[in-house]
């Protein structure tokens, strides 16, 4: 791409952005008609991006494991364990729809362990807080 800008595809995009403003109501107005007429072709349309944006986000916290250890033992870690649970925004695993920011930012609060180290620390931060429990 060069670096005034004034390749083929710069000039499109600034026409469909032009276009796009001069004929915004039009332009709704017919997109919200097609969804109106066809609810089957868009639930399955939707339906298919989900598990694709899904099966992406899966491969990407696979790619994330394979490149760690777990925390505890140095085996191969399954699970991602928030450090500080009152930090936690949400599980990992259900981030698919977040912002790739919102991600990265969650998975710093976590730590990657095993299964049987995640199972051992959530055993000790339960059996903690009985303890502190009158």
């Amino acid at each position: 791409m060069r670096s005034d800008d004034t390749t083929p595809a710069a000039n499109r995009r600034a026409y469909q952005a032009a276009y796009y403003k001069a004929n915004r109501d039009r332009l709704r107005a017919a997109n919200d008609a097609w969804k109106a007429a066809h609810p089957d072709e868009l639930r399955e349309w939707y339906r298919e991006h989900q598990k694709e944006r899904y099966g992406a986000f899966q491969q990407y916290l696979r790619e994330l494991m394979s490149e760690r250890t777990c925390a505890d033992c140095g085996g191969v870690p399954y699970h991602w364990h928030h450090v500080d649970p009152e930090q936690k925004y949400m599980d990992i695993s259900h981030m698919h729809g977040c912002a790739s920011e919102t991600v990265e930012a969650e998975l710093a609060k976590c730590v990657p362990l095993c299964r049987s180290c995640h199972q051992k620390r959530h055993a000790l931060m339960r059996e903690v807080d009985r303890r502190q429990t009158p």
